[in-house]
């Protein structure tokens, strides 16, 4: 495919006769390009390579320009002699896009810079924290082992006595 390098020349390429030019889309669109031949042409359309469900879509002496609208990909086949230079100008096969000026790179959202001294001092909280939280664990432990010996050391005679007193009320019973 001969192509020129630069101007509004570079928009045409060259291709032979019988050349298959695909038109890939997954949806409906558009299909528009021009077409210079040296000799009478014809231009043939379908939706599959092999041009089984072709359909002329155009015949010229030496210049045409094709506009058509198709659901799904379509394929276009330019008939020439043999020997001819037939040249296209299809902006939908190029999809290429020139830079128009530097590229700028942008954040969306500015990162925050937090100020180094508030940074250690949160620091210093969260491991204050820690260590108190540490500290207040270790000494409900050692509640909790205190009273729990301090219930296991009371003698049991002492709460049956007690039962037995509560009975020595002083109230009279019937015998």
């Amino acid at each position: 495919m001969k192509t020129f390098k630069n101007g509004p020349l570079a928009d045409w390429k060259q291709i032979e006769a019988g050349q298959m030019i695909p038109f890939l889309s997954s949806k409906s669109r558009r299909v528009k390009f021009q077409i210079v031949a040296n000799s009478p042409i014809e231009i043939w359309a379908g939706t599959d390579d092999q041009l089984s469900d072709g359909v002329l879509i155009g015949a010229s002496s030496d210049k045409a320009q094709v506009e058509y609208t198709c659901v799904g990909n379509s394929y276009v086949m330019v008939k020439a002699e043999k020997k001819s230079a037939v040249y296209i100008n299809a902006p939908d096969i190029d999809q290429t896009v020139e830079e128009s000026e530097k590229p700028s790179f942008t954040s969306i959202e500015p990162r925050v810079r937090n100020n180094t001294d508030v940074d250690r001092m949160m620091q210093l909280l969260k491991y204050n924290q820690q260590q108190n939280e540490a500290m207040l664990a270790k000494e409900r432990e050692n509640m909790r082992a205190e009273m729990a010996k301090r219930f296991a050391d009371q003698p049991k005679a002492e709460t049956v006595t007690e039962e037995a007193s509560a009975d020595d009320s002083g109230a009279e019973t019937t015998s």
